[in-house]
């Protein structure tokens, strides 16, 4: 496996014209679309707004390849313009876990469009506990681990979409683990996050799990859990980022079913 690494530059241009000019296109020198497709839906317009993500590109390889790679490479060059570098802004909802435990702070619930609930199952209107009781609990596919996690599983984190709305900015869902044995230790605390997503039909949202572990070399395990259940037409994007210690036993089940579908699952340990 290749490993790409770039450094970015800031530049700062300093005109002594008064009368500016306006500012040339990026070149994208090695990003070089070659007989392009045509899409059934248009491509994403480019507007260039991240230096980052430009550099990055710049530094693809762009020797010919086969008709598929070659799609797929043409496709990607597309949207890659029109996409910008990701952010841990803390202005995007935010559901927090705390050794397993969903914790009462809730941020910016304000930027949710209405009719989303995020939040603890122990806390939904009975609309919403009526909507997900329909299918949590009814998964046959697990395995020991996941049955471990809903033996103990002390809440469940909830996150539903109504019909037809469509969630602009993605949900955080952060877990933390805090408690930890020191190194030699017989000690390994367990915590079982659990969070379910229903996304009803024509419904959109981008959700990006992050785990965090204690400083140093402690010793834990984390076993979380994400149930998502999506309605027909309906989209979920999905994103992980683990930063935890290394001495540290992680295991992850992802389930997604689309309802009058079969079951689609990620098993990450």
């Amino acid at each position: 496996m290749s490993v790409l690494s770039f450094t970015p530059h800031v530049h700062v241009r300093v005109n002594p014209i008064l009368t500016p000019k306006p500012k040339p296109k990026p070149k994208l020198n090695k990003l070089r679309i070659s007989s392009l497709q045509t899409f059934a839906t248009p491509p994403p317009q480019p507007f260039f707004s991240d230096p980052f993500v430009l550099q990055l590109a710049d530094s693809l390889p762009s020797s010919s390849q086969p008709l598929p790679l070659q799609k797929l490479r043409d496709f990607s060059s597309q949207t890659l313009l029109s996409t910008p570098w990701p952010s841990r802004d803390t202005q995007f909802p935010n559901l927090i876990f705390i050794d397993g435990f969903l914790k009462e702070l809730v941020l910016n619930l304000s930027n949710l469009p209405d009719g989303v609930y995020l939040g603890s199952l122990l806390r939904a209107s009975d609309r919403i506990m009526e909507r997900v009781s329909k299918f949590i609990g009814d998964f046959k596919w697990g395995d020991l681990f996941w049955s471990i996690n809903g033996m103990g599983a002390p809440d469940l984190g909830v996150i539903y979409v109504p019909a037809g709305c469509k969630v602009e900015i993605p949900i955080y869902l952060r877990y933390f683990s805090v408690e930890g044995g020191n190194e030699g230790s017989k000690k390994l605390p367990i915590s079982n996050p659990r969070v379910f997503v229903l996304v009803e039909e024509g419904g959109e949202v981008g959700i990006v799990e992050e785990f965090v572990g204690k400083e140093g070399n402690a010793c834990y395990w984390a076993n979380p859990v994400l149930e998502v259940v999506i309605g027909g037409g309906g989209k979920v994007r999905h994103s992980y980022v683990q930063s935890q210690s290394l001495r540290a036993a992680h295991i992850k089940w992802t389930t997604v079913r689309q309802v009058n579908s079969c079951y689609c699952s990620w098993y990450c340990c």
